[in-house]
Formats: C-alpha cells, sequence, structure tokens
C-alpha cells in the first residue's frame, strides 16, 4: 500500500517522461509560477507547503496481501495514531483533526451554527467528544505489520519500528544530497554510491573546493583589511580620548585647587564672622549698660528738676502768703497758684501748695499705689506714664532717641540686634487706658 503523496510524485514523474514536449524547470510542476532559489526541487513553496500540510498515515506498501482493516481511508496510507469512531471505524488522529478542522471553516463560510462531522465510510455523524484512541491497534500496527522499504530498491522487510535504524545504519538506497552541495554540487546521489560519486567527481570537487578557498581568501582580505581600517579608527579614537581625559583630569585639579581655596576663604570668613559676632555681642553689652546709665541719669535729672521746681514753687508760695496776712488776704489769696508745674489755679487752702484736683489726684494716687503698683512694662523701674502702651515718659523719649540714631545707621550691615520688648496685649493697653482715664474723671 502506497502512499498518496508517493504516488502522485510518481505519476507525475512517469507523465513527464512519456510526454515527448521538454518540461520547463523553471516553473512549478503544479502552480506555473516561476521558481525561485528552490534548488532541485520542480515545485515552489506555496505548493509543497499546501502538500505538507494535509497530514498522511505511515506511507509504507505492506508484503503481502493487502490489508484494508489497517488503511485510514482519509490518506489511504497505513494508520497512525489510530483513533476510532462511534461506527467502530479506525483512521488516523491527525487526519481526522485536519478533516474537522475543514468543516468548522465550512461551517462558518456557510452560516452555520455547528459543523456536522461523517465518517468517511460509512457516512455516520458522530461528535468530536466520542472519538477514542486506540492504542493497543496502533501498538500493534507499528510491531506486528511487515512494512517494505520506502526506496524501490532496497530488499529490506521489517516492522515500522526498525525502519528508522534501518535507515539510518543499512539502507544504501536513499537519495540524498551530495555531500559538496553548498559548494555547487546539487547531484542527488544513493547513499550507497557516495564514495563512487566522490571518486567519479574528484577533480570538480577539487575545483569547487579552490573556488569556495579562493572566495574565502578574497573575503578574508576585505576583513582583514575592515578590521584594519577599524584599528585605525579605534587607535585615533583612543588618542582623542586620551587626551580629552587629560584634560579633563587638568581641569579636575584646577577645579579643587579653586575649591580648596575657596574653602580657605570660607573658613577665613567664619573665623572672621565669629570674631565679629563676639565683638558685636560685646557693643551690644556695652550699649545696653550705657542705655541703663543714661536713663538712670536721665529719670535722676528729671526728678531734680521736679525737686527743685516744687520747692522754687513752695517758696514763692510762702511769700506770698506771708504778704497776705499783712494786708489785702483776700485778693491776694487768689494769685496763689498750686504748685504743679503748668496750672494756674488757686489753692485750695493757705496752708496747702496744690490745687483742689491735684490734690485729689494726688491723694487717689497714692491709693492707688498701695493697692497695686503699676509699672512700665519696658524697663520695670519707673511708674507706667499716662498713655495707650504702658510705658513711662522715660523709655518713650529713649524709644524715640534709639529711632532717630538707627535711621542714621546701615541695619544691613550689622548683626542682628536685640528686639526691643513686645508691649502688652490690646486688651492689656486698652485696660490701662481706661484704668488713668476714670482716675483722671476724678
Amino acid at each position: 500500500m502506497a502512499s498518496n503523496k508517493q504516488n502522485i510524485i510518481q505519476e507525475e514523474e512517469m507523465a513527464s517522461q512519456a510526454c515527448a514536449v521538454q518540461t520547463d524547470h523553471s516553473k512549478c510542476s503544479i502552480c506555473l509560477m516561476p521558481l525561485v532559489n528552490q534548488g532541485s526541487s520542480n515545485k515552489c513553496h506555496q505548493c509543497m507547503a499546501k502538500i505538507d500540510s494535509v497530514p498522511n498515515g505511515f506511507p509504507f506498501e505492506t508484503v503481502g496481501p493487502e490489508r484494508k482493516e489497517f488503511e485510514c481511508p482519509i490518506c489511504l496510507c497505513i494508520i497512525k495514531n489510530a483513533t476510532e469512531l462511534p461506527c467502530e471505524h479506525l483512521m488516523c488522529k491527525e487526519c481526522l483533526e485536519h478533516y474537522e478542522k475543514e468543516q468548522n471553516e465550512r461551517a462558518k463560510r456557510v452560516g452555520l451554527d455547528e459543523a456536522e462531522f461523517l465518517c468517511s465510510i460509512c457516512q455516520t455523524e458522530y461528535k468530536i467528544a466520542d472519538k477514542n484512541a486506540v492504542r493497543s491497534t496502533d501498538r500493534m500496527i507499528q510491531t506486528t505489520l511487515q512494512v517494505k522499504c520506502l526506496q524501490k530498491k532496497c530488499q529490506w522487510v521489517g516492522c515500522i519500528m526498525d525502519y528508522e535504524v534501518h535507515k539510518i545504519n543499512r539502507c544504501n538506497f536513499e537519495l540524498i544530497r551530495c555531500s559538496y552541495y553548498d559548494l555547487g554540487c546539487l547531484t542527488n546521489i544513493l547513499k550507497g554510491d557516495v564514495q563512487k560519486h566522490n571518486q567519479t567527481n574528484r577533480f570538480i570537487h577539487h575545483s569547487l573546493l579552490l573556488t569556495a578557498v579562493s572566495a574565502f581568501s578574497e573575503e578574508r582580505k576585505g576583513y582583514r583589511q575592515k578590521i584594519e581600517s577599524q584599528d585605525l579608527k579605534i587607535q585615533s579614537l583612543q588618542d582623542e580620548n586620551n587626551e580629552r581625559f587629560q584634560a579633563l583630569e587638568r581641569r579636575m585639579d584646577a577645579q579643587s585647587n579653586l575649591v580648596d581655596g575657596v574653602v580657605k576663604k570660607m573658613q577665613a570668613l567664619e573665623k572672621e564672622n565669629v570674631d565679629l559676632v563676639e565683638k558685636v555681642k560685646q557693643q551690644d553689652k556695652t550699649i545696653e549698660e550705657m542705655y541703663k546709665e543714661v536713663i538712670r541719669k536721665k529719670v535722676e535729672a528729671e526728678k531734680n528738676i521736679l525737686e527743685v521746681q516744687q520747692q522754687q514753687n513752695h517758696r514763692n508760695n510762702q511769700a506770698l502768703f506771708r504778704l497776705s496776712e499783712n494786708d489785702k488776704n483776700d485778693k491776694l489769696r487768689k494769685k496763689i497758684y498750686c504748685s504743679v508745674a503748668g496750672c494756674d489755679q488757686n489753692v485750695r487752702s493757705i496752708n496747702d501748695n496744690q490745687c483742689e484736683h491735684h490734690y485729689n489726684f494726688n491723694q487717689q494716687k497714692q491709693v492707688e499705689k498701695k493697692i497695686e503698683k503699676e509699672m512700665c512694662w519696658n524697663c520695670n523701674n519707673n511708674f507706667a506714664d499716662d498713655n495707650a502702651l504702658g510705658t513711662c515718659t522715660v523709655c518713650v523719649a529713649t524709644q524715640d532717641n534709639l529711632i532717630k540714631e538707627a535711621q542714621q545707621v546701615d541695619l544691613f550691615s550689622l548683626p542682628d540686634l536685640p528686639r526691643v520688648q513686645q508691649p502688652p496685649p490690646q486688651a492689656e493697653r486698652r485696660k490701662r487706658a481706661d484704668r488713668w482715664q476714670s482716675h483722671y474723671s476724678k
């Protein structure tokens, strides 16, 4: 039993021999398309791919009478990977899968929901899930069935399982390529005639070898020239890289020297800055001490001036009182003024040196000092003046003088000076102002 592929090839050969017209080997024997790089084959790649895509079983011819029970009804070859249908007919597994694939594609083209699968022998419908692999039958086919060698002139007979060993080691009738095929000898010879072919075509093979060697030699020269040019290019690139590297090293050295100089300058500046900070602190301390001394002296001077003025007013009042006792007591009494500076009111009585308003004010102030002693929030030494900030007159004047002095100095060239203490909250200042207003109203 021969394979259908093999039968097709044999029929083509017989037809070509019987035909008197010489065939065109530059075209495919099936589709008649021009052949491109096909070698010794007379078929194009597309046709060979279609032929190879069709699966088949074992393409052997059995010994003795034909045994139809082991023949696949699809590929007409000996069954390979036997598969049993529900109707108990055997077929090749690959042939069934190829048939089912074609049926599915046909159903899609026609627009059917499901494809219909029929047995090739009895036309009985079956489902894909109903197939069963029969390994025992497949093993019996490969071990007990006697077949002939695929090469016509070979006399070997045996089982399918032993054929591969025979083909590799013993069969001398297999058609193979010449060992110099890649060099130009395109002859297909029998495996047993290899030695004879090599001996007969020895000079042709040698010439092919010399041609190949000369071609390789020329190619080697070209590669060697390319290598030499690449070596020169690499050497020039290495020299250029070395020059760049040396330039970078010099630049890095200059940069490191510059950085070292900058670091030294920074260290010197930091040291100088520390010294300046210490000097500024000392100056701030000196200024603070001088400021306190000035405030103290100013307070003492104002106190002395006030005492002197009060004493002078008191002496003037005593002189006026003595004059009033002698004559015009009522008229002179009206001209006796209050001892407070700037007050033009008459005294409340001959024995007092203050008017009614200042007398009541001093009495109320003495009472408040006993209850709660209000001090200046800035210096905490003098009594607070009558203002919304809660500071004494001395501190207000001192702050004004400091502001005038600061306007004449470049503050950006000096470090941060201690900030003046912040005034109390707005509510506290308002409370103090209301308290003093209530005192004055009384």
